[in-house]
């Protein structure tokens, strides 16, 4: 039975160190891949890099060569807008001078209307207060004629009432005679 207790472990670590010692070769091997694979891909980035640096550079210089060329034509093209420029100040020139003659003529046309309406309100305002007034002195003299009717009225009603009152003293004094 000692036997089982020391042939057991034995045979397990014979079967464990055949297992391990194939990992570890295999282990090894894709370590060692992954090193080179990282050197071939930093050795292939440094080449792209060169290869963009390379590219970026003649683009830098066919950019020069297209600014250089922009800017020669920018100094033709400035120099006509130069001429063109010095035409277009004196004909403004002219134009500014006009349309300061004009502008004082506006605003004189327009302090005139403003005048002309502030006469336009006065007389509106006038207009509305005498109209105003003949409303007020028609409606005054209706109430007024109203008035005399009534006043007339009343004036009639004591003529009738003395002359009733007389006739009734001439009654009185007629039956006092009796």
């Amino acid at each position: 039975m000692k036997k089982v207790y020391f042939l057991a472990p034995a045979v397990a670590l014979g079967i464990f160190l055949f297992f391990y010692m194939d990992f570890t070769k295999e282990y090894e091997a894709d370590k060692i891949a992954k090193v080179e694979a990282a050197k071939q891909a930093r050795i292939d980035d440094l080449k792209q890099e060169a290869a963009d640096r390379e590219r970026a550079i003649k683009e830098a210089v066919a950019l020069n060569a297209d600014r250089r060329a922009a800017r020669e034509a920018n100094e033709a093209k400035e120099l006509a807008e130069k001429e063109a420029r010095q035409q277009a100040v004196e004909a403004r020139d002219i134009a500014d001078s006009e349309r300061r003659r004009l502008a004082e003529k506006v605003s004189q046309l327009e302090k005139d209307i403003v005048l002309v309406q502030a006469d336009i309100a006065t007389t509106t305002v006038d207009k509305q207060r005498l109209n105003d007034e003949v409303e007020y002195l028609r409606s005054y003299v209706t109430v007024a004629q109203n008035n005399e009717k009534k006043f007339q009225a009343v004036i009639q009603d004591i003529r009738q009432a003395e002359a009733a009152h007389a006739a009734a003293l001439v009654a009185a004094a007629a039956a006092e005679s009796k």
